[in-house]
């Protein structure tokens, strides 16, 4: 079981920063259009308090009469103008940014399922499904949700906060310090914020795909978890990862409310300052009367100042809180962008025509440094030749067929096919070249038809319903209730035996020149095993191939004999030489037609 990892915190911030400007920046023209449109917004909506400043000044200074009615209609107006403007604007800039977001998410998406095409089976072999899928869902879907949100409010936040301090000192310069007072109190408390919560951010992302890998990993063997009655521990294990993020959710959601509580804290104590200043101005001026027109009338205007102020510094506290999370996001999508992908092909010889000789030479493998699967190999292969390799579990067998198809590259000796070694071939070409049925079968969703023509990009129906029949697959097509249109989804109850037989008469009609058969039918009973044998002579019938089997009856025809133990060919022939020869192959034989009996 593996374990949670939590506490974790971001390991290159400025690095994962860099990423993330590099991708909003990647639309420039709809970049500096929201930005732009967001400034001129919070611009005007830091001036409208100085308008309501002089419609104050005014009804204190004039008489109730035509001239103060005219003035407030005048600058009530302008004002409505402003709030308006601010308002569209703003939004064009918010959609701007959502946009981008969007397209960000779109690019990355497609970044990622490409990356699974490209990156080496060996990735897979230490890395779970759920873990990779949590990069598309989770990790996209956190940036998409937090990315613009972050943008706008942090462009808002700052150049609002500007806005605001040069209105308020072109007002009064006196009122516009006393709101400094405050505000510093506000950066301080929000800057040990920023530094306690950054690990939290990037732990929540770790506990979240723990989570969904998990769920993953127990929804796919539900089968095996209900056979050996392993509820309760599965339950007791998603325990610890669901703990995990609760608390790290619990730690997140903390330090986002303390960012509103000191923001309404710093904007209650800056009201309760503007006043008292205002009231110690207006009565220390030579005049009372004039102290009320100069300083109690900037009140009202102030005491907005002080509660738009509030906003700037909110949405700079949200945006952070968005930033974390974003920048937590690009990190460990980048980690997956940056995994090390399968080499490159340098050479991309061809063949003119495909005999299908094969010969291993000298071939040694290893998943990792400390253990040998592959020991100095060596095989010569004729054309059309029909070759069975057999031997115990973690003898190598399906090792060899992996290095042959260049899933994994072989650490000396070389393979070539006809003389070409496979490293001069693009894996495209050289893969193209086999036809596969592995003893997991797999399907899509799509029709019974789509599934079969998928490997195949010149198959009409009549070339299908051959194949079927050929490999006896065309009675369960009989039994659906659309044919060869029946839609393959959960409501469509193939057997696994069934599924392997589409799979088969989907490798029947790529028509490849060599064929390999991992364990094929392994899935299936005696009977269509029998029938399936019959159409797997004629389909390797003047073909190379390789047939990986259990089953020791079902290769007795085989040319050519390959007995794998430990990595190394402990003997070779054909089936009845080797029972004659009395040794590990008669003994895999006689164990297994004992235990059958």
């Amino acid at each position: 079981m593996p374990k949670p990892q939590g506490n974790a915190k971001i390991k290159n911030f400025k690095s994962s920063f860099k990423k993330m400007l590099g991708l909003v920046l990647s639309f420039p023209w709809l970049f500096w259009m929201g930005i732009i449109t967001i400034i001129i917004a919070s611009g005007l909506a830091c001036f409208s308090p100085v308008i309501i400043y002089w419609i104050v000044q005014d009804m204190i200074r004039f008489t109730i009469g035509q001239d103060l009615y005219s003035q407030i209609v005048k600058f009530s107006i302008i004002l409505i103008l402003f709030y308006l403007s601010s308002f569209i604007l703003n939004a064009a800039g918010q959609s701007a940014m959502s946009i981008i977001s969007a397209k960000i998410s779109r690019n990355l998406r497609t970044q990622i399922i490409g990356k699974i095409t490209r990156l080496p089976l060996k990735y897979y072999d230490s890395n779970t499904i759920g873990n990779t899928l949590s990069k598309i869902t989770n990790d996209v879907g956190t940036l998409s949700d937090n990315l613009s949100q972050a943008v706008t409010a942090l462009t808002s936040g700052i150049f609002m906060l500007v806005g605001l301090l040069v209105a308020m000192f072109s007002v009064s310069w006196q009122l516009a310090l006393s709101c400094f007072i405050a505000l510093p109190l506000g950066f301080i408390a929000i800057a040990f914020v920023i530094k306690k919560s950054k690990k939290i951010f990037s732990s929540r992302q770790k506990d979240m795909a723990n989570t969904n890998s998990k769920i993953e990993e127990t929804f796919t063997g539900i089968q095996v978890v209900k056979l050996f009655n392993l509820e309760n521990k599965q339950n007791k294990q998603f325990d610890v990862f669901n703990q995990n993020l609760k608390k790290t959710s619990r730690q997140s959601i903390f330090y986002g409310s303390v960012f509103m509580a000191i923001m309404s804290f710093v904007g209650n104590l800056g009201y309760a300052i503007v006043g008292l200043v205002c009231a110690l101005l207006a009565f220390s001026s030579a005049t009372v009367e004039q102290g009320v027109i100069e300083w109690i009338a900037l009140f009202p205007s102030f005491a907005i100042f002080v509660a738009q102020l509030n906003n700037p510094l909110s949405n700079i506290s949200q945006g952070m809180n968005s930033f974390q999370y974003s920048v937590a996001a690009i990190e460990k999508i980048f980690e997956f962008l940056n995994e090390p992908e399968e080499k490159r092909d340098l050479s991309n010889k061809k063949l003119k025509k495909v005999r299908g000789s094969v010969e291993l030479s000298n071939v040694e493998f290893s998943y990792n440094d400390d253990k040998k699967i592959i020991n100095n190999f060596s095989v010569k292969i004729k054309p059309g030749m029909k070759v069975a390799i057999v031997g115990p579990t973690g003898a190598g067998k399906t090792t060899i067929v992996n290095l042959l198809m260049r899933f994994y590259e072989i650490n000396k000796g070389s393979i070539a096919i006809d003389g070409v070694n496979v490293q001069d071939m693009r894996r495209e070409y050289l893969r193209s070249l086999f036809g596969m049925v592995l003893q997991d079968s797999w399907t899509f969703k799509g029709t019974i038809k789509q599934n079969i023509v998928y490997t195949s990009k010149n198959a009409d129906l009549k070339k299908v319903r051959n194949i079927s029949k050929i490999t006896n697959f065309d009675h369960v097509i009989e039994s659906l209730p659309n044919g060869y249109d029946t839609i393959i989804d959960e409501k469509t109850n193939l057997s696994a035996g069934e599924k392997q037989l589409l799979t088969i008469t989907r490798a029947m009609i790529q028509d490849a020149p060599m064929i390999i058969l991992d364990e094929a039918t392994s899935n299936v009973d005696t009977r269509t095993e029998l029938e399936i044998q019959k159409a797997m002579d004629n389909l390797t019938n003047g073909r190379t191939s390789f047939v990986i089997a259990h089953r020791l009856s079902t290769i007795k025809n085989a040319d050519l004999i390959l007995v794998m133990n430990h990595g190394d060919i402990v003997e070779h022939g054909t089936h009845n030489a080797l029972l004659k020869y009395k040794g590990f192959y008669a003994k895999l034989y006689e164990s297994q037609f004992s235990s059958e009996l």
